[in-house]
């Protein structure tokens, strides 16, 4: 015995109401909206115009180079260069970086970052950094 298929009837729903009252809500929320000043509140570090030093110890130490090249002959796998002297591992450079800070406090330290070096190796040498009280630290590329 064939059955009989009903006929559904289609439903029409009219939209219009609710594009209308989100129309609505949205111009509500812009006209009550208030926009918060960030200018002067966020902290930034930009640089300083002082001009040339006549002193070079303090020249040199504006800036302290630190080089992290791969290399497998060392202990930690990592050659660390600091302004062009081979340093043991990351806890030495902390401590010189240490001295260096008593003679200059503004000092920061560039790392120039070889791009075979693992995450986890820089991470440890800026730890180190971080820990001997250095926090001006910028990343050089190239």
């Amino acid at each position: 015995m064939p059955r009989k298929r009903r006929v559904l009837a289609e439903a029409n729903v009219d939209l219009t109401p609710m594009i209308d009252v989100t129309f609505l809500l949205l111009i509500f929320f812009l006209c009550t909206l208030s926009f918060r000043v960030l200018e002067g509140r966020l902290d930034t570090n930009l640089p300083k115009d002082v001009g040339q030093s006549s002193d070079p110890i303090t020249a040199q130490l504006e800036t302290f180079d630190v080089a992290l090249e791969p290399d497998p002959t060392m202990q930690s796998g990592l050659r660390i260069v600091a302004n062009r002297r081979l340093v043991a591992d990351a806890r030495t450079l902390g401590e010189l970086v240490q001295r260096s800070r008593k003679i200059d406090p503004e000092m920061r330290v560039k790392l120039h970052v070889d791009g075979t070096v693992t995450h986890g190796q820089v991470v440890n040498v800026v730890d180190e950094l971080v820990a001997h009280g250095q926090l001006a630290i910028l990343f050089a590329t190239g």
